[in-house]
């Protein structure tokens, strides 16, 4: 038996059964019917015959379950709507543009098209539903909720949702039902009300978020270092920021639309007018130059503009030598991978194929060579290879800084720390290392006092600053590097052995260039093609002579005075680098003769002081001095070592040494350093030593 006003609502999809259902609970007719909502798929005989009324989405919908009518089955076909308040998406889209409209079936496709067209879009609508072959050129898809049905190449897809029935359809259910025509006006202007509130509403809420954008845009605009001017194609100027106006000289821009040309003055414009898109340049404009880009943009399909932005060049300028004033004060730049390191040996090759395995882990490296080997090198390279690639890579040379201002660059001082220091206070080069690599080159003339500071945040991964109060955690990689026998300044007790086993974690010793003497030439000739480029010099021929003479040599400066003699050459030598030319070649020769003018000197030094009576004490104080810990004692120390031997008081043996420094056999230090003998008076020793007669 049929239930009285009730209606059974028929559809493809759930989820369109669910829209609808939402509609008619909207506008209250649950209040006045029992509704309910089924697929096809749900449909039999005894469903529909239950219902007064059956409400079908479309015509399709009708064909499909039309079996299950029976004779005194009253149906309609709903009309449905787009929901206008879903359609913001497509009036954005340029007038004209081909769009696919796709929906379950033709006729609900054809549908939904007239129902847009009606509302005044200006699209061509090509209909898309299953069956139907795909058009390449159409990329934007329009659909109410049959996304599932969008071709895969459509880049762009706006789902407005499911349509809605149409007020007249509701006039043919009241009709059916014969409800008061009273009732459906209230109905039809509640409908009306409703929906053009709501969509009012959202025009308006994305009204004044388009002007908040506006505003933010215009501070951004504004907040920029650089001046910009964007202007339209008719060249109005549509806005400028505030940098624009002041390097120009120009009026406040109180409403857009002035003429470009008036607006920043003739010579800008003349700079500006025939430079075109995606250009730069720099141009003198009135006596300044300037560095100028501009840029064309796509506002949408029918309207563009022309985008400036400019900088004064002496502005960059300073901007670059700040730079490069920072990176060289503050750090190293990690520019060497272990592809750039030039070698054949098989000593260095199996070194780098440790340093690359090393370079994997996070724990600290020391590089062990001698001076010019290339430590600084294999730190970039290790560094680059390393997890921390991306991070900074920090150094600081312990040999070139002195101990105070070694320790705020090491840990930086808070404000106030000390005379001079500044109000901001001073970030380390640990905190600025932090997650990346940290570079201790020359370790080995690191102080007692840093020594210990270093060791505490080797240790603890925590340091402090200087006049500061708390701890800092910092992740750093630290290498280290030395050209210094560190295990001799440990017997010296010049180096803590503690600090050393915190920094010999994973050791690489870097040969000396007089243990790859098959990677001399190969640099050399990589340094000649360096410095060729360089100072633009002509092509140097490099003789046979002049090449065996590379590789005997033994390079006590290693690759770093390898480098020093080609650039000298570069400089000095015309066509070809002949023998004579060679720095360390003519210094070898020249050598000979220099032992031979020393060898006289000393020989005329020791018969002077030996007719006055001194050669004997001289010699026994600069043995004493020799025999000392690095050559050097202060005088109470001497008279020490020479009690028993030589009976001198400290006036005599102050004159004495006043004697051999004015020789330049010692060297007097500062404070309580005491004296230290020289090279020369080594070698002054050893030739009286060596020319005295056996006892």
């Amino acid at each position: 038996m049929k239930e009285t006003k009730s209606i059974l609502i028929i559809a493809h999809h759930r989820a369109v059964l669910v829209k609808l259902a939402e509609q008619l609970l909207e506008i209250g007719l649950d209040e006045l019917f029992h509704i309910e909502t089924r697929t096809i798929d749900e449909i039999d005989h005894a469903c529909v015959s239950r219902f007064a009324l059956v409400l079908l989405t479309s015509q399709t919908t009708y064909m499909k379950v039309k079996p299950f009518f029976s004779a005194d089955t009253s149906y309609l076909i709903a009309r449905r709507v787009i929901n206008f308040s879903n359609i913001r998406e497509v009036l954005s889209i340029p007038p004209q543009t081909s769009v696919y409209l796709v929906n379950n079936t033709r006729d609900a496709a054809e549908d939904t098209i007239r129902n847009l067209l009606e509302m005044g879009v200006s699209l061509r609508f090509i209909p898309y539903y299953p069956g139907q072959a795909a058009r390449p050129d159409i990329t934007v898809a329009v659909t109410p909720g049959e996304t599932d049905y969008v071709p895969d190449h459509v880049e762009t897809m706006i789902d407005i949702g499911d349509r809605l029935i149409e007020l007249s359809t509701l006039f043919e259910i009241f009709h059916f039902f014969r409800i008061s025509p009273q009732f459906k006006n209230d109905l039809l202007s509640m409908r009306y009300m409703q929906s053009l509130f709501r969509m009012v509403r959202e025009l308006s809420e994305e009204m004044m978020h388009s002007e908040r954008l506006q505003r933010k845009l215009e501070w951004v605009v504004n907040s920029i270092d650089d001046a910009v001017v964007i202007y339209s194609q008719d060249e109005k100027v549509q806005t400028a920021n505030e940098k624009a106006r002041q390097l120009l000289h120009a009026p406040l821009l109180q409403v857009s639309g002035a003429p470009l040309r008036e607006w920043a003055g003739q010579a800008f414009y003349d700079a500006v007018r025939l430079l075109d898109s995606g250009r730069d340049l720099f141009r003198d404009v009135d006596g300044t130059a300037y560095y100028i880009r501009k840029t064309c943009m796509n506002v949408d399909a029918d309207t563009a503009v022309w985008l400036l932005v400019f900088r004064k060049v002496e502005d960059i300028r300073h901007i670059e030598h700040e730079y490069r004033s920072n990176l060289k004060k503050s750090s190293f730049t990690a520019k060497y991978q272990f592809d750039d390191i030039l070698t054949e040996s098989p000593s260095l090759l199996h070194t780098v194929r440790i340093a690359r395995k090393l370079a994997l882990s996070h724990s600290t490296v020391l590089l062990l060579g001698e001076t010019g080997t290339g430590k600084e090198v294999f730190a970039q390279a290790l560094h680059n290879a390393s997890p921390r690639k991306h991070q900074p890579f920090v150094g600081i040379n312990f040999a070139a800084l002195s101990e105070s201002l070694l320790e705020s660059e090491l840990f930086g001082y808070e404000s106030g720390a000390f005379t001079g220091a500044k109000k901001s206070g001073h970030i380390g080069v640990f905190e600025q290392a932090h997650q990346g690599t940290l570079f201790l080159d020359e370790i080995g003339d690191a102080s007692p006092s840093i020594q210990n500071r270093l060791l505490r945040a080797l240790q603890e991964r925590q340091i402090m600053k200087v006049g500061g109060e708390r701890l800092l955690t910092i992740d750093t990689r630290v290498i280290a590097a030395t050209n210094q026998v560190l295990e001799q300044l440990m017997e010296e007790g010049k180096f803590r052995r503690d600090l050393y086993h915190r920094l010999n974690v994973l050791p690489i010793r870097l040969p000396p260039l007089r243990e790859r003497r098959e990677d001399i030439v190969p640099l050399a000739q990589r340094f000649l093609r360096e410095f060729q480029l360089r100072l633009n010099a002509p092509p140097l021929h490099v003789s046979k002579a002049v090449r065996q003479a590379l590789i005997d040599y033994d390079w006590p400066g290693n690759i770093r005075e390898l480098r020093n003699v080609i650039e000298y050459a570069v400089h000095v030598c015309e066509g070809t680098i002949y023998l004579d030319e060679l720095p360390f070649y003519s210094t070898g020769h020249a050598a000979a003769d220099e032992t031979a003018l020393e060898a006289e000197r000393s020989k005329s030094l020791a018969r002077d002081w030996e007719s006055k009576g001194y050669l004997n004490e001289m010699l026994l104080i600069l043995e004493s001095l020799a025999a000392s810990p690095n050559g050097t004692a202060g005088r109470p120390s001497l008279l020490a070592r020479l009690s028993g031997r030589l009976s001198l008081s400290d006036p005599q043996l102050r004159y004495r040494l006043k004697l051999l420094a004015g020789s330049e056999l010692i060297a007097s230090g500062r404070g309580r350093s005491g004296e230290r003998i020289t090279t020369r008076g080594q070698r002054f020793l050893g030739y009286c030593l060596s020319t005295r007669p056996s006892p």
